[in-house]
């Protein structure tokens, strides 16, 4: 699993998981500011499978207090998917506060 702050307006990490096995994308995230995460790029679908997308709110939970947009997705098979996030107003151009790209790997190999 990642989980990322909200800072920097570029940020790249990797990822390694399994085919079957489930990795979870945890970036921060307040929707009362009306910004939220979409993910744009999709060069994965051979790859990865998007199983679930939520938002968890932080403990304890308060008015406009923030949490974690909560991205879920299965390894299909063996082979490498990239993931770009932004996280932007959609009614708003140019509002883009920060995007975060993750490179997936998913071996069969064991260690």
């Amino acid at each position: 699993d990642i989980t990322l702050p909200a800072s920097g307006a570029e940020v790249s990490e990797a990822a390694m998981t399994r085919p079957g096995e489930e990795l979870s994308i945890k970036l921060r995230s307040n929707p009362t500011t009306g910004y939220q995460w979409r993910l744009t790029m999709r060069q994965f679908d051979a790859v990865l499978a998007i199983q679930d997308k939520r938002y968890v709110r932080s403990e304890p939970v308060m008015t406009g207090s923030g949490g974690f947009d909560v991205w879920t997705f299965k390894a299909l098979r063996a082979g490498t998917a990239q993931l770009l996030f932004e996280h932007l107003r959609s009614w708003e151009p140019g509002s883009i506060l920060q995007r975060v790209n993750i490179e997936v790997q998913v071996t069969d190999d064991t260690p």
